[in-house]
């Protein structure tokens, strides 16, 4: 937190006085409560030290607002218009899992597609607003005064991010350059401390260019490093965001709509999921770049000397590659397109791994392959069935357990697609906990979760 009476602090002054009231209107909003509520976790920072004087930008732990910046500067509304606005624009992209959403896209384009569709949500909901709530005056933001500073194109009204995205990419023509600067530097210039900040983490500074239909839009992103959370915060937060999302859609969907059009968008909006390949995706790789830098080569002389140390392994150890094992729970819900597009996304990674095994099991582990890399080919040996029986992994994961005595063979990862109706809780004491695992299931059916180890994707 940025501390008060500081050099940083007067000069902006004025800001800070009116967040209290600005978070107050919100939390009192009938329509806005659940944006607010999500917004109570985050610091505001308002500094004109944001990299390249980009109006806004978050580290997931700060928001910091730029009020230097043209759009506070050369708009004629009130400042607690504008603060309004900058808050709902940054916590829509939490609301509506932007992140996750655009893991398999042009990170870039993927923003300019997702601020359209915000601003033009804002915009459409402050005016249904006026309909809604005795107390509509609480949230302004006259967005029609500043839209031509903002990215705002009426011609994606009604449109999803992924649709505008698209058109996007037929339609446009990107360019970007990037650069970057200290966080810890950063830090220090804006007033935050910045003690356990690693001193050679650094900011992303992107300026980006889109030209589209003969007008350019340009544009600064910023990506603060990825701050390390423990996995069961991170679930937690998963979690409230997901029930903030639905507060906000249990909402406002019962009312009565002025616009016909955006109560049609809407309902297309809520009916968006976020992606479980690319979740899956994301936490395969995340696995994988972990279990390489605590597992494989020799260890560093330091380890050696004090092997009390976290084991670390050598610089100048060449890189030495695993093997991911995707049990696959023959018995369980999950549809063969399930396990075919789970397996594309453990091809996609084979970077990060030596070969593929493949245990297929009810049971009793009755099938099983070890394949260098999978091919198109194999996925449809894959998805012949092989188990008809009930459930259990603990031959599957005595399995894995000889596999890894084997000489030279090392595990990455642990994928099993299963529906979780199964022994996990007491089979998972088979297999030491140095193994990174990841159950895919099928749907929340089963939710007695909170024992097993590992990260649990849900297919939706």
């Amino acid at each position: 937190m940025i501390e008060k009476n500081t050099k940083e602090y007067n000069e902006f002054k004025s800001y800070y006085d009116s967040k209290a009231s600005t978070l107050e209107s919100l939390l009192r909003s009938k329509t806005f409560l659940p944006f607010a509520l999500e917004l109570l976790r985050y610091e505001t920072v308002f500094t004109k030290h944001v990299p390249l004087g980009a109006p806004a930008a978050t580290d997931f732990v700060n928001i910091f607002i730029n009020p230097d910046d043209e759009l506070f500067t050369n708009t004629n509304v009130p400042k607690e218009n504008m603060l309004t606005f900058a808050y709902l624009h940054e916590i829509s992209h939490i609301i509506f899992s932007h992140d996750k959403r655009g893991a398999d896209k042009d990170i870039h384009l993927w923003r300019y597609a997702t601020d359209y569709m915000i601003n033009l949500l804002l915009r459409n909901l402050e005016y249904e607003n006026k309909y809604w709530d005795d107390q509509h005056d609480l949230i302004v933001m006259n967005i029609e005064s500043y839209k031509d500073k903002i990215l705002f194109n009426e011609s994606f009204k009604n449109m999803t991010e992924e649709e505008i995205y698209e058109h996007l990419q037929e339609n446009g023509n990107f360019k970007k350059e990037e650069s970057e600067q200290s966080y810890k530097d950063f830090l220090d210039d804006v007033g935050v401390p910045s003690d356990n900040v690693d001193p050679d983490s650094k900011i992303k500074v992107t300026k980006t260019e889109l030209e589209l239909d003969g007008k350019v839009e340009k544009k600064t992103f910023i990506d603060f490093p990825e701050s390390e959370r423990p996995e069961d915060q991170e679930s937690k937060l998963e979690e409230d965001v997901s029930l903030e999302k639905t507060m906000f859609e249990t909402n406002i969907m019962n009312k009565g709509f002025e616009n016909a059009e955006f109560e049609k968008f809407l309902k297309k909006l809520f009916k968006v999921k976020v992606d479980w390949e690319a979740i899956l995706r994301d936490s395969l790789l995340i696995e994988l770049q972990k279990s390489s830098d605590i597992s494989y080569g020799k260890p560093r002389m330091t380890w050696l000397v004090n092997p009390t140390l976290p084991y670390l392994p050598n610089y100048t150890e060449e890189e030495k590659l695993g093997t991911v094992i995707v049990l696959i729970d023959e018995s369980a819900s999950i549809t063969d397109e399930d396990i075919s597009a789970a397996v594309r996304v453990v091809q996609q990674s084979d970077s990060y791994y030596k070969n593929v095994y493949v245990i297929k099991h009810d049971t009793k582990v009755k099938w099983d392959k070890l394949y260098d890399k999978i091919t198109e080919e194999d996925e449809e040996e894959l998805l012949v069935r092989r188990h008809r029986g009930g459930t259990s992994h603990i031959d599957a994961f005595n399995k894995v357990i000889e596999f890894s005595k084997l000489p030279d063979n090392m595990i990455s990862l642990v994928l099993s697609i299963t529906d979780l109706f199964s022994d996990i809780q007491e089979a998972q004491k088979i297999l030491p906990l140095s193994i990174p695992r990841i159950y895919l299931r099928s749907n929340k059916a089963y939710e007695n979760i909170n024992d097993i180890q590992g990260r649990i994707i849900t297919i939706e």
